[in-house]
């Protein structure tokens, strides 16, 4: 909790109190658990609007909570919404270690092609 901070207490609050969720935990959710590349190029907002009214939906019809769908049931949600599974060049976008590698392999074959010429 300490080291999270208010970040934990949103993921709690979307796991566990969907029908409880306003659009300024959107925001803040948006805030502490999205980096720029994922708000700036592949529409985190819309996503994750998508996803909450979704769950909200599910909650609202059989009663579920996110939390008791578990992690395999909110990925089959995101799934059947608009934009689907997420492609592997957004995921290498997105996370940090991948896209350090992306620009590490991109830097080294551009040194390779300098030394070469």
């Amino acid at each position: 909790m300490v080291l999270t901070g208010p970040y934990f207490l949103l993921n709690k609050k979307l796991e566990t109190e969907i029908e409880n969720w306003a659009f300024e935990d959107t925001d803040a959710f948006l805030s502490m658990g999205f980096n720029w590349r994922q708000k700036l190029f592949f529409n985190a907002r819309s996503r994750l609007e998508n996803v909450v009214t979704e769950l909200q939906r599910i909650h609202s019809e059989t009663g579920e909570e996110p939390g008791i769908l578990g992690r395999n049931g909110i990925k089959a949600v995101k799934e059947k919404l608009e934009g689907g599974p997420v492609p592997w060049f957004e995921t290498m976008i997105i996370h940090q270690a991948y896209f350090n590698s992306l620009v590490a392999f991109i830097i080294i074959v551009l040194t390779i092609s300098y030394i070469g010429h």
